[in-house]
């Protein structure tokens, strides 16, 4: 693999960490105040243009009603890795669980097969 391409997979990771974190500060007013959730990868499905489907179910583990904010990594067996972040635009009460799909691109890869698949909500 040459340098420069190891350089442009090392900015497109760093560029996607970026982008969740600060869309993670931006959008985590949206949570209610002591508001804790559980997320859970429910099925991954891979396609041949770098796209990976998640389907994953949030649940408000709390007593208080908010909406989650996401973020989504996997990476693949070569790897390459990707990064999302959601904000989930429904306000979930407590005990409430919604299933959510995203779709998603692992940098740099031919045909995606996922080895790791992660979601983390608050």
């Amino acid at each position: 693999m040459s340098a420069t391409r190891v350089v442009i997979i090392a900015f497109l990771f760093v560029l996607g960490l970026v982008m969740a974190l600060l869309y993670h500060e931006i959008t985590s007013h949206q949570a209610g105040a002591g508001s804790n959730y559980r997320a859970t990868v429910t099925s991954v499905v891979a396609d041949s243009t770098q796209q990976l489907t998640v389907n994953y179910q949030v649940t408000n583990t709390s007593n208080t009603a908010g909406s989650p904010s996401c973020s989504i990594s996997a990476s693949s067996p070569g790897g390459n890795v990707g990064f999302d972040a959601v904000g989930l635009a429904v306000l979930l009460e407590p005990g409430q669980s919604v299933t959510e799909t995203d779709l998603m691109s692992i940098a740099n890869a031919n045909y995606v097969v996922a080895s790791s698949v992660s979601v983390n909500c608050s």
